[in-house]
């Protein structure tokens, strides 16, 4: 679908190789895409203000370049932090929409200093992997809900 071939494009970018045709002929059967590549699925971002936290610095960058071509107008915010307790990840526990946190990637201090700091009816996303297909693929759950 949209989201697995933006995110094998770019990795395969970053490895400075082209992605193999099986690969592109896969992503490319009708069956496996999302509507208006990925825009209809994602709709539910629209204008929301999306908060990432993992302490992989490169999957964040994945999934934010693809939230952002998404062109639906969804502010990211992206958090590595090693430790709990930053102003600006304060600021964004509490006012971001959505929060994704990267629980196999990331610091317990971190995780519950987010946690402590979210409004309860706010949304707040662990996806299962450490990788930007998780974190997109709970982002993705939480919009076709």
């Amino acid at each position: 679908n949209f989201h697995q071939s933006s995110v094998i494009n770019e990795i395969f970018r970053d490895l400075g190789q082209d992605v193999p045709q099986e690969i592109i002929e896969r992503l490319a059967d009708p069956k496996n895409e999302d509507t208006d590549q990925g825009q209809n699925i994602y709709a539910a971002l629209k204008g929301k203000t999306v908060s990432l936290y993992s302490l992989k610095v490169s999957v964040l960058s994945r999934v934010e370049k693809f939230l952002e071509e998404l062109g639906i107008g969804v502010t990211v915010k992206s958090f590595s932090d090693k430790k709990g307790g930053s102003a600006s990840l304060k600021q964004a526990a509490v006012e971001s929409d959505i929060f994704v946190i990267a629980t196999a990637a990331a610091t317990h201090s971190t995780t519950s200093f987010i946690e402590n700091n979210r409004r309860k009816r706010e949304t707040t996303l662990k996806p299962l992997g450490q990788g930007s297909s998780s974190m997109l693929a709970s982002l993705r759950e939480f919009a076709i809900q």
